[in-house]
């Protein structure tokens, strides 16, 4: 039993290895929400992100060297759909979405209601309120060929009290 669990996680881990190696299908990321495994080819062949999916994108504006930051954001509006955040609440197409979308942290201030653009997605921050995604102009609606990867593993954050409370820094798996 032990002997065959064990060599269903070397397979696992040499298939991610060789991933890596070969094909780099699945690249580690650093963005803005912290560490991420991205899968690159998850929206190739016509394949789009679906509603609740984490997405990378990259953005360009705030960079001085122009290298760009990538963002991890959550897909809450497909095209054509309406999205607006009222009282709290996130709206997609009159119907709540907040906890089916895990977004109650970024929704401190309402929106009137945007149409999602045809190609194009509507993105929540992970991070609350104060990070960019489609709200902010510098981001905007987010157009499917923009989308870098979808998130498939996020590296935990260790939590560390400073003086100020609690703050974030890099940690482990």
């Amino acid at each position: 039993m032990i002997r065959k669990i064990a060599g269903r996680a070397l397979a696992a881990a040499l298939g991610v290895a060789l991933g890596f190696a070969a094909t780099t299908l699945r690249m580690p990321v650093e963005t803005a929400g912290g560490s991420v495994l991205a899968d690159r080819i998850a929206y190739s062949a016509g394949r789009i992100p679906q509603r609740g999916d984490l997405v990378v994108v990259e953005n360009t504006v705030f960079t001085e060297s122009g290298d760009g930051m990538r963002l991890m954001l959550r897909v809450v509006g497909l095209p054509g759909d309406r999205v607006q955040i009222r009282s709290g609440r996130l709206l997609v197409n009159g119907e709540d979405m907040t906890d089916a979308l895990s977004a109650k942290q970024a929704l401190a201030e309402d929106m009137e209601t945007v149409i999602v653009k045809e190609e194009s997605l509507f993105l929540l921050s992970t991070q609350g309120s104060d990070h960019l995604d489609s709200r902010s102009e510098a981001v905007g609606q987010v157009a499917f060929e923009d989308v870098w990867g979808r998130v498939c593993f996020m590296f935990e954050r260790e939590r560390k009290e400073n003086r100020h409370g609690t703050a974030e820094v890099a940690g482990q798996q």
